[in-house]
């Protein structure tokens, strides 16, 4: 299903995509740093594909842990978040290019920032391996 299909169809569902911006707020839990932990990588942090998992598979990676607002949001830097355009754009990662060309921890979880550039992909069609979607309700507040 391409981008505009997919978005009529979850218009027919009664939800919607978050914007960049709304995307931004909610993955950086309202913070204004480069993270939603601060503006550095805590190198002890456990992070998905850095870290040997065998010991305790059970126990979730630092950044999947929910941020501010409940949510575990921007964790993998090979899932992109796709958000509310007129054409497919993703938030959140850059489909593991960084980690795949061996730029460490920082750079490889870079895209994972509220404060990164939304990326927008050269055709509408969505990557079922790296993109992914959370879908949300829009409330109406009546005045």
């Amino acid at each position: 299903m391409d981008y505009l299909d997919f978005q009529k169809w979850l218009q027919k569902q009664g939800f919607s995509l978050p914007t960049a911006d709304e995307w931004a707020y909610l993955c950086g839990g309202g913070g204004r740093t480069l993270f939603p932990w601060g503006d550095g990588l805590d190198y002890f942090m456990r992070l998905h594909w850095f870290e040997d998992m065998d010991e305790d598979e059970n126990r979730p990676y630092d950044m999947e842990e929910p941020n501010f607002f409940g949510l575990s949001i921007a964790y993998d830097p090979n899932m992109r978040e796709v958000v509310q355009t007129d054409r497919l754009t993703t938030c959140g990662g850059d489909g593991g290019c960084n980690i795949c060309g061996r730029l460490g921890p920082f750079l490889g979880f870079l895209p994972c920032s509220p404060h990164c550039k939304p990326e927008v992909q050269e055709d509408n069609e969505r990557n079922g391996d790296h993109d992914f979607h959370r879908p949300i309700i829009r409330v109406k507040m009546g005045v």
